[in-house]
């Protein structure tokens, strides 16, 4: 009978994590982070639970399977996982020995994992018996009121965040700490622009860090990062920011302009009034000159020509008549003189518009846009 794995053998242990994946606007998701890295090579058992051990912030990732917990350290250990940000903002420099991830099998890195005590985990606006710390970023902050238990950030969904090339991120600092004493020791590397301070959760304070350039932020981080002050290792990250919006490009499509391979084929009904047109005749630039035009065929209601974003005619028209009659007269005379090419047909638009009292006795706008706009929302997302 063989021995039982010990759960220490199919355990890791992950430490120097990438600067934005501990930047504090982006601490919250570390664990989610450091899971979708692992489930690479191979599944695990539960959410990574990240603490601050001896050797600083390290989380712990039980693998299912032993051969997992090795693949992992064999493959990620030592690997270089900084941003192209963070290695441009390095010029490029190799990574030290400190931002190489670190990742070892729980056994021999001598850490328990049975004695490892359960993550206190408070949801973002849930209700516990002491008030969970908030910081600038608007990210909930589990803790534990016994030390040396794990703390494990909760994601709250946000906005998408970027580098920001001319701020950096300095904790822990001593809690006496104020503005004047925070640009007392960044100004060595250039001129500082702004410092915003806040409180930590264990006390002490942290500061936001704005210089005039670029590269003083740079040469701020790989001086202070590591620094020891009063008895504490400093960490020094770069400022992270919401990303600016895309630019966005507006398209209107109009339902008539989509092909239709499979549109059923249905008598129409005598509030059928509306046509669209396409080809238009050159003579018809305006809404006028295409009433005009439409005129020889039938009594005319209304004409909505369709123009480009700059606002020019594309030839293409809905043309409502007063009468089904008139409206029928016209697409018979437009078929007879297009010589096969359809130039007009029933417009699909009106159609949609009477829902389930149109010739096909469905709601189309209803089955386009999906329950409560489900499908408009999909497309949304699909194109970013």
């Amino acid at each position: 009978m063989s021995a039982a794995v010990p759960p220490e053998a199919r355990a890791v242990v992950a430490r120097n994590f990438p600067a934005a994946w501990v930047a504090p606007a982006a601490f919250a998701a570390l664990p989610q982070k450091v899971s979708s890295l692992l489930q690479r090579i191979g599944t695990l058992d539960g959410l990574p639970v990240v603490s601050r051990g001896p050797a600083g912030l390290e989380a712990l990732a039980r693998f299912q399977t032993v051969e997992a917990a090795r693949d992992a350290v064999q493959t990620l250990h030592g690997t270089d996982l900084r941003t192209a940000a963070e290695k441009r903002a390095a010029n490029f420099q190799a990574p030290k020995e400190s931002e190489r991830f670190w990742l070892q099998v729980a056994a021999e890195a001598g850490v328990s994992v049975t004695s490892t005590p359960p993550p206190v985990v408070l949801a973002p606006g849930g209700g516990a018996s002491t008030a969970a710390p908030v910081n600038a970023a608007g990210v909930t902050l589990a803790t534990s009121s016994t030390a040396g238990r794990p703390i494990v950030a909760v994601a709250t969904e946000g906005v998408r965040k970027r580098i920001k090339v001319n701020g950096v991120y300095l904790s822990p600092l001593p809690p006496s700490w104020a503005d004047s004493d925070v640009k007392l020791l960044a100004s060595p590397y250039g001129t500082v622009e702004a410092v915003k301070m806040e409180k930590l959760p264990d006390g002490q304070t942290g500061a936001y860090i704005d210089y005039q350039k670029d590269s003083a932020a740079s040469s701020a981080r790989g001086g202070l990062d590591g620094l020891s002050l009063m008895g504490a290792r400093m960490r020094c990250v770069m400022q992270e920011e919401p990303e600016p919006p895309k630019p966005t490009r507006q398209f209107v499509i109009y339902v008539d302009e989509l092909s239709m391979p499979s549109r059923p084929k249905v008598q129409p009904k005598l509030d059928d009034h509306e046509l669209f047109v396409t080809d238009l005749p050159r003579k018809s630039q305006s809404e006028d000159g295409v009433r005009a035009w439409a005129s020889n065929f039938g009594d005319v209601d209304d004409v909505m020509l369709l123009r480009d974003l700059d606002k020019r005619n594309i030839g293409k028209a809905y043309v409502r008549f007063r009468s089904h009659g008139d409206a029928l007269k016209a697409l018979k005379g437009l078929a007879s003189s297009t010589e096969g090419s359809k130039q007009a047909w029933w417009s699909e638009s009106e159609r949609a518009f009477r829902g389930t009292r149109g010739p096909y006795g469905v709601d189309v706008l209803r089955r386009l846009a999906g329950e409560g706009g489900v499908r408009l929302q999909e497309i949304r997302q699909a194109h970013g």
